[in-house]
């Protein structure tokens, strides 16, 4: 919550989160997108990953009913997995952190 253009995502009103992913959403104030975290964080070897693809963008889906899904595709554009694991110790977040704070322009 630190991090100027950063921030996790959060469940509507009438959901609860059971933390079972962390999903960071990326503002331009931060500037750098997605892909370039991606990048970065390979470098450092620490797995992230994109949202899983659009369902009604994929091929097998592409001609069935689609509801207005208006901020689907920005979301998935500015939005990053962050590691998760029971394995994952305080060191480990702090890490991660930290080279966010690094890597904002």
């Amino acid at each position: 919550g630190s991090i100027e253009g950063l921030r996790l995502a959060e469940p509507p009103a009438h959901a609860h989160n059971n933390h079972w992913m962390y999903a960071l959403q990326i503002d331009p104030r931060y500037g750098r997108d997605k892909n370039e975290l991606i990048g970065l964080f390979r470098k450092e070897n620490i797995e992230v990953r994109p949202l899983w693809y659009l369902n009604h963008r994929q091929r097998p889906y592409e001609r069935c009913q689609v509801h207005a899904i208006k901020k689907a595709l920005h979301l998935w554009e500015t939005t990053l997995n962050l590691p998760c694991s029971v394995n994952l110790q305080k060191k480990d977040i702090h890490h991660i952190t930290e080279l966010l704070k690094k890597w904002k322009k």
